[in-house]
């Protein structure tokens, strides 16, 4: 992965994908998603109805988008467990394993596409002061290719270099430094023909709509040199999808969940808060940080 005019690229990128150009003149920004409506059956489209009576729920078969409200889901529950991981949303969901300099530990998130060549993520999933900083081994799900440095981008990077001969009320400024810091992955190539779109907004600014997390989850590898060999499929993760209400079930479980539930969320920063359109598309609106909370999209 060379890195070429990759900033430049990326800003086209995004440039491109914006629902309206006039970008002063939307309420919020958008990146659209693309999803292939001809692999989508009718079979497909009816399960996902907005309106599924509860009597006629099993929770045998995840194949639904969207889940009564009625419905009480746990982080736990395997019988959420994503069944058809190639199919939209969920082929635009993936895992992002990392290697640190002074640890031998693989350690897996999630991450998720925005564009046929961009992976979006936390930084903090990729750099770790307390692990020797910067990841030395970074593969998604998406790519056997090992990513390297030089296609990574940090956000708030460019204004903080920027801002290195101003003072550090101005670097403040620049970036709300309570919040976690988003990465971008830039590949060269595409590696995929689908990806989710993102739509900037407050909590309050998606009061109503039905909203949902995908997380990557215990894979059980621990040696990436393994994964760069091929003896372990990097592309055979599980996922679950969980239908979010009027809390946030990661935090609840960070806090005062039992052993195998604190087990169970450890990927899931990353991973992506979102809701779907009337289209089937899907809108990325928050990502669970590093403290597993949800963090909109500004």
């Amino acid at each position: 992965m060379g890195l070429g005019p990759s900033k430049k690229k990326i800003i086209r990128i995004l440039e491109n994908s914006i629902t309206n150009l006039k970008i002063c003149e939307q309420k919020n920004f958008k990146i659209e998603y693309k999803f292939n409506y001809s692999e989508y059956s009718i079979e497909e489209e009816n399960s996902s109805s907005t309106i599924i009576q509860k009597n006629n729920f099993k929770g045998e078969d995840n194949e639904s988008f969207i889940f009564s409200q009625e419905i009480t889901q746990v982080l736990n529950n395997p019988k959420l467990d994503v069944k058809r991981i190639k199919k939209y949303p969920y082929c635009g969901i993936g895992t992002i394993r990392v290697q640190f300099p002074i640890n031998n530990t693989v350690f897996e998130y999630t991450c998720f596409l925005i564009d046929a060549n961009v992976v979006v993520t936390l930084a903090s999933n990729l750099e770790n002061k307390n692990l020797g900083g910067k990841a030395i081994s970074i593969m998604t799900s998406f790519s056997k290719e090992n990513v390297k440095w030089e296609n990574i981008f940090i956000q708030g990077e460019e204004k903080s270099k920027s801002n290195n001969n101003k003072n550090e009320n101005n670097k403040k400024e620049s970036l709300d430094y309570s919040l976690s810091k988003l990465a971008v992955i830039l590949y060269d190539d595409n590696i995929r023909n689908e990806w989710l779109g993102v739509e900037e907004g407050k909590k309050d600014d998606f009061e109503g709509r039905d909203t949902f997390v995908v997380f990557s989850f215990n894979e059980g590898r621990n040696n990436i040199n393994k994964l760069n060999k091929g003896e372990e499929e990097i592309n055979d993760g599980k996922y679950r999808e969980i239908f979010i209400s009027n809390i946030n079930p990661f935090l609840d479980a960070s806090k005062k969940g039992e052993e195998k539930d604190i087990k169970l969320i450890k990927q899931s920063p990353g991973s992506p808060l979102y809701y779907r359109d009337y289209n089937n598309g899907a809108y990325v609106i928050a990502i669970i940080n590093e403290n597993f909370e949800f963090q909109y999209i500004d």
